[in-house]
């Protein structure tokens, strides 16, 4: 009777321990995913206008995940992963969720009405460091001091 009860102890471990192994597996699946999503959503350029929009979107898509929850609080993103601990029903734990926060920083584009500072790049010639002030034609250097 003993060893029925210690065979049995057994298996109920081990299958704590396989529920758990699955509950990572998903987690680091779900993890990878909400990473993948907010990186593609940041790298793309949007306009001041879009960025509502696109924070919108980009939780949408987080959430089209079984087990991924997303609210966004100003800047910030909170991502709620549910189902971290896979035995949980078994082991009367009822707070079964992580919540990661991330900073969003999207890129934003210049509006194409701004109006130009008309900078060209060049520099002015009274502006330029290698001027020939001397008449010389070679540029002029701080040890060619004409005295």
């Amino acid at each position: 009777m003993h060893e029925l009860i210690a065979c049995t102890a057994s298996v109920i471990i081990l299958t704590l321990f396989i529920a758990q192994t699955a509950a990572n597996t998903n987690t680091f699946i779900e993890a990878a995913y909400c990473e993948r999503v907010i990186s593609e959503y940041c790298e793309a350029e949007c306009s001041e206008e879009e960025l509502i929009e696109k924070t919108e979107e980009l939780k949408a898509d987080l959430e089209r995940m079984p087990g991924v929850r997303a609210e966004v609080k100003g800047g910030k993103l909170d991502i709620y992963l549910d189902g971290i601990i896979g035995p949980a029903g078994s082991l009367g734990i009822t707070d079964n969720s992580i919540c990661v926060e991330k900073e969003l920083k999207f890129k934003v584009r210049e509006n194409e009405n701004e109006q130009s500072d008309d900078d060209s790049g060049d520099l002015d010639v009274a502006d330029d460091p290698e001027q020939d002030t001397d008449g010389n034609d070679y540029p002029a250097d701080p040890g060619n001091v004409n005295y």
